[in-house]
């Protein structure tokens, strides 16, 4: 990414903003299948149809999660982060779900938490973005002993390379 000739930041951006509209499209498609559900069976109100909210706020927060994950550490390890941010979510979605703080309405809680989901999505935007700008993108390695282990086999063969000169130099010598 960073033989690309264009700004860092803008990548960034670019990142964020299509995994923001597809976010955006999956809670289109989902809001119609279940308002067409909900509809079907006659019971569509604007308070049953705020049950796609938690759902969606769930899904900006693995989007966030995974997006900050790897801006931050690259693309190694990161499958741990996702069960930790599903976990986290299905407590969050279960808590406002099930249990209703200081006697909120439903669709009040729904709301709240797709509001406080896109606010945590935009915040790691900022991070983000601050963090490439100053220190660049975070060095894709994919097994870090495999590196290791490619430097010192090219040391070994700069040093045979030179033992090997030194020999023919000798040989050559009267």
């Amino acid at each position: 990414m960073q033989t690309l000739p264009v700004r860092k930041t803008n990548i960034v951006h670019a990142k964020f903003l299509s995994n923001l509209l597809l976010c955006g499209f999956i809670f289109i498609w989902t809001s119609v299948l279940v308002s067409v559900n909900l509809f079907m069976n006659g019971v569509w109100t604007i308070g049953s149809w705020t049950i796609v909210f938690p759902f969606l706020a769930v899904l900006i927060l693995l989007v966030s999660g995974n997006l900050l994950w790897y801006y931050f550490q690259g693309s190694l390890h990161n499958g741990w982060i996702n069960y930790a941010l599903v976990i986290g979510g299905t407590m969050i979605l279960l808590y406002v779900g099930f249990h209703k703080p200081s006697g909120q309405s439903q669709t009040f809680l729904y709301s709240l938490s797709l509001i406080l989901s896109v606010l945590v999505y935009c915040m790691n935007w900022l991070v983000v973005n601050i963090k490439v700008h100053k220190k660049g993108f975070a060095k894709e390695v994919p097994n870090p002993e495999r590196e290791k282990t490619n430097k010192r086999i090219e040391e070994l063969k700069r040093r045979h390379a030179e033992h090997q000169s030194k020999k023919n130099q000798q040989g050559n010598e009267p």
